[in-house]
């Protein structure tokens, strides 16, 4: 009869582990995940700043003192971002989970997908204004 018990110890803690290590392996691709995301966030805001500096800047949140985008531009716009990133390390660190890294990976791909249209957007007025200047 002990040697029955012990082997069903032994088998419950041998699953109990087993769904300990497929929790852990979500949670390190989710983080892998958010990591990408992070870097294209990063990517596409770059992209964004080089496309748009010294030309004129629509937003006037972002307009420098002469109308373009300058130095004090990229700071607000990076100031705005740096928060959200840290509010992400925060909550992350606080309860890492595999559905907040998803969340989190969805949300920076998106917007920073749309910082990158943004810049090739910036791009193609650059370039159309050098092929129709006289």
């Amino acid at each position: 009869m002990t040697k029955s018990a012990l082997l069903l110890c032994i088998c419950a803690a041998a699953l109990s582990a087993q769904a300990i290590s497929q929790k852990e392996h979500a949670v390190f691709k989710g983080k892998k995940l958010w990591m990408w995301s992070l870097a294209v966030l990063a990517a596409g805001n770059i992209a964004d700043i080089h496309s748009s500096w010294g030309r004129p800047e629509a937003n006037p949140l972002l307009a420098g003192a002469n109308g373009r985008f300058d130095g004090r531009s990229a700071g607000i716009k990076l100031g705005i971002q740096a928060p959200i990133i840290g509010f992400q390390l925060w909550r992350i660190h606080k309860t890492p989970s595999p559905n907040l890294y998803k969340s989190y990976s969805i949300a920076n791909f998106v917007v920073g997908g749309a910082f990158g249209g943004v810049a090739i957007h910036n791009y193609r007025l650059q370039q159309s204004k050098l092929l129709f200047q006289p």
